[in-house]
């Protein structure tokens, strides 16, 4: 008998969640992963800024407020290309 645990993993396609966090967060768009990723990072705008201290009072990390801009871009490249890398491993 194959345990349940193991039959969720492939009937439920955990084994390509990042393909499906791609699909569902980004409309399967590498460009847009990239683009919003950078946006979250560096961007000044009130919401995200609310975002960045929301998460830290609640305690579920906090996000830097990137400066210089370049860090931030160069942490949203790393992270794009991880969540990239991830997903041609599902394959």
């Amino acid at each position: 008998m194959i345990p349940i645990a193991f039959q969720d993993y492939y009937k439920f396609e955990v084994s390509k969640r990042f393909s499906s966090f791609l699909r569902a967060r980004f409309s399967g768009s590498e460009n847009k992963l990239r683009e919003e990723s950078k946006r979250i990072l560096i961007s000044n705008s009130p919401f995200i800024a609310g975002m960045r201290e929301l998460f830290d009072k609640i305690g579920e990390g906090s996000i830097p407020d990137y400066s210089p801009e370049e860090e931030g871009i160069i942490v949203a490249q790393a992270y794009s290309d991880k969540i990239m890398y991830n997903i041609n491993q599902e394959k």
